[in-house]
């Protein structure tokens, strides 16, 4: 079981600060009077991991035991149309989870860096069932595989009523900012024969010698585009969304990618159903010999959860695209369309910390845990008291396209071992929770055990993690 809370045009559920937000497609209503909101999170917590390096080339007995804090602020005023919402990380961010506590040295303690986190304005005219959101927003669209974390945008939402029996139907469009080629306005400056890009400050002065901007010097970006649809059929969830990343550089050093999403819930009584389907194709970034490969890739997640008294039982199954052959000009692996540490998290952790975001070689290429992953994951909620609950989660892995042993998921790994393999390796995943009022004191333990897919050194057997901490939401 995850252990998270868990112009462009898309669909998402936008959460704000302190309060869920309206969905993508769906208006809000102007409130009648001025509102003011404060939200806040706080998580102190105390991990320790052992043998995190499985999948990489130099697997050795590592452990870490360290404390951290995630901690953010949040403001939301409404006033007649209105509205804005600010939320600065005061600890860690979305894309770190959290600011290790502790001593750089005996001279000076380590520092905060206080960020953004979101800062958007909305406006909606729901007489016509308009609404506008731009700024620093949520993004999160279906179960969080695609895109989950904020993002710089433009959001159009139109509602469109009840459609039949699709009630509470609505379109949005949206606009995400991605990388730039030039991130110091207002110069932009061809590169000097020496070098390959240089970016120069308003200052006048060199700011960096990584590759920003084309040879000619030339403005590019990466942005990404949705159209999506959202309803409430029955009372139920459905969501449909197309996505389209374009790369203008003249490098090609971005991918440009195009998802189709299907992705809804249904609940029958006591069995709560979940499901997405996800095709991506498009092109990558150009390779050495400056041809873009074929992005041509898939993912399938799907939930059931049954309860019974003071028991859930669920089930969740999990698929996403592998490639067996990085030589050819078609890569089948499956990934995220960005760099998204709020991104899905299957379990504790493998599909978050080893093949997730937190992973060696952490990016897209490891997609939400899925790329090249076919997982089955049994689970049991109990209900002890109305306040404490305890989960317990048995996930078995297996890669979708078979590598050779000793390779790691994504066969990037030197071997000369030739057996194929599709072991990944099994986890068992335990976590107790006990809300009290606004805080909540929890404690979770994970265990995974690697497959014949990972390299055998006699070295890092096993991967655990442990974890103690207290969260406070107000």
């Amino acid at each position: 079981m995850p252990h998270r809370p868990a112009v462009a045009l898309a669909l998402a559920v936008f959460a704000t600060c302190g309060a869920a937000p309206p969905a993508f497609a769906q208006a809000a209503e102007a409130p009648v009077a001025p509102v003011l909101k404060v939200s806040g999170y706080d998580r102190v917590r105390v991990m320790s991991n052992l043998n995190f390096d499985l999948d990489s080339g130099a697997v050795s007995d590592n452990w870490l035991f360290f404390s951290d804090i995630r901690s953010w602020l949040g403001l939301e005023a409404a006033w007649d149309r209105m509205k804005v919402v600010a939320s600065a990380d005061l600890a860690g961010s979305d894309f770190d989870e959290g600011a290790v506590m502790g001593f750089d040295n005996p001279a000076r303690q380590r520092p905060f860096q206080v960020m953004m986190r979101h800062l958007y304005l909305d406006y909606s005219v729901p007489e016509i069932g308009l609404g506008a959101t731009l700024g620093r927003q949520p993004a999160r669209l279906g179960n969080g595989i695609v895109s989950a974390i904020n993002r710089d945008a433009l959001r159009f939402t139109k509602s469109l009523g009840d459609l039949g029996p699709m009630t509470k139907s609505g379109l949005a469009a949206i606009i995400a900012r991605g990388a730039k080629g030039n991130t110091l306005w207002p110069d932009h400056v061809p590169a000097p024969p020496a070098a390959v890009t240089v970016q120069k400050g308003m200052s006048g002065g060199v700011q960096g010698a990584s590759v920003t901007n084309d040879p000619d010097g030339s403005w590019h970006e990466l942005d990404t585009y949705v159209l999506a649809y959202n309803a409430a059929p029955l009372g139920n969830r459905l969501q449909a969304f197309f996505v389209q990343q374009i790369d203008t550089s003249q490098a090609a050093v971005y991918p440009s990618k195009r998802y189709l999403d299907l992705n809804g819930d249904a609940t029958f009584g006591p069995l709560k159903l979940g499901a997405e389907g996800i095709w991506l194709s498009g092109v990558g970034p150009a390779g050495a010999s400056g041809k873009r490969p074929d992005l041509r890739s898939y993912a399938l997640y799907g939930t059931a959860t049954y309860t019974l008294g003071l028991l859930d039982l669920g089930l969740v199954l999990g698929r996403g695209g592998g490639d067996n052959d990085p030589t050819d000009t078609t890569n089948n692996g499956f990934q995220s369309l960005f760099i998204d540490e709020q991104s899905l998290a299957f379990n504790h952790l493998f599909g978050d910390d080893l093949h997730g975001f937190d992973g060696q070689d952490s990016g897209i290429a490891r997609g939400s845990g899925l790329n090249n992953v076919t997982f089955v994951q049994p689970n049991v909620v109990v209900r002890f008291a109305p306040d404490l609950t305890g989960t317990i989660s048995y996930t078995y892995h297996l890669a979708s396209a078979a590598q050779k042993a000793g390779s790691g998921v994504l066969g990037t790994t030197a071997t000369a071992n030739p057996a194929l393999t599709s072991d990944i390796g099994q986890e068992v995943d335990a976590r107790l929770a006990w809300k009290l009022g606004a805080t909540t004191l929890y404690g979770a333990a994970s265990t995974f055990v690697p497959g014949e897919i990972f390299p055998k050194t006699g070295l890092a057997n096993a991967a655990h993690k442990l974890e103690v901490g207290t969260e406070v939401r107000f």
